[in-house]
């Protein structure tokens, strides 16, 4: 695009990795970025030079270790993801499902650290990878739980449909949410994927403020989602208790702070009750 910064192109490219795909062509990112072949072949070709990209043997490009290492050090993720690591391999054990540890990022759920247990076929989501907050258990408290704003701009807006469950209708989605917020779990069923299931509840940080959700998702029947649903609750209640109590002085810098972009960031509300 005319006038653009030689940096805003080059964040323009790394933007590109910010769905769920891990390995883009050169014509995929010349695509996604909005650049002319050419300037984003010889900006990736810098990016590969400096370690920030890394072009596998089939010609795709990757993030490279150099970037990821830089992004690890970021504060927003670190203390919060390390003190959730626990409780997740917890609630692996106990439900032998997917888990993952989720937050708000602009009008979607970003997943902070996941586990899946070995023997898994199917990879459901990844780390750094985002989720629609409407139809999954992760989103849904997400909204149950966020500024007053989010959930309010999620229902003026047109829904995505994934599956023949996923809620589009705002009025049927504003009352999940009453029930999220009432039995303080959320359980979604096929609503993103047909043929699996996810339960997941609220994690807070200082005065019931929000930080992020957890939750677990597993093969439609293959386990009691009361049974899910228990294990959710205690692994969250536990990170809860271990955020606002002493031991949470080990962890330096602060915690996960939700991007807040398609709504009022001064109108917010606790809405944990």
């Amino acid at each position: 695009m005319p006038g653009q910064s030689v940096v805003s192109k080059v964040v323009a490219i790394l933007m590109a990795y910010s769905g769920d795909r891990i390995e883009l062509s050169l014509t995929e990112i010349s695509r996604a970025s909005g650049l002319p072949t050419s300037t984003a072949h010889r900006l990736v070709q810098d990016l590969v030079e400096c370690g920030a990209l890394e072009r596998t043997p089939s010609g795709q490009y990757v993030v490279g270790l150099n970037l990821w290492g830089i992004a690890a050090h970021t504060p927003h993720s670190f203390s919060l993801g390390e003190a959730a690591m626990p409780y997740l391999q917890q609630l692996l054990d106990a439900t032998g499902g997917h888990v993952h540890l989720a937050v708000l990022h602009g009008p979607q759920a970003l997943v902070l650290e996941k586990l899946s247990p070995p023997e898994a076929d199917e990879r459901i989501s990844r780390a750094g990878s985002h989720l629609p907050l409407h139809a999954t258990a992760a989103g849904q408290v997400l909204l149950a739980y966020g500024p007053r704003g989010l959930a309010d701009g999620i229902l003026r807006t047109p829904l995505d449909v994934y599956t023949a469950k996923t809620l589009t209708d705002p009025g049927d989605l504003d009352n999940r949410l009453a029930v999220v917020r009432r039995q303080g779990v959320s359980r979604s069923c096929s609503e993103l994927v047909t043929g699996l299931d996810a339960c997941a509840a609220p994690v807070f940080g200082e005065r019931r403020t929000l930080v992020g959700s957890i939750g677990a998702i597993i093969p439609a029947g293959s386990a009691s989602l009361q049974d899910v649903e228990r294990s959710v609750r205690a692994a969250a209640k536990e990170l809860t208790v271990f955020l606002n109590g002493p031991a949470r002085e080990t962890f330096s810098g602060p915690l996960f702070r939700p991007v807040l972009r398609h709504w009022d960031r001064n109108e917010t509300r606790d809405r944990a009750g």
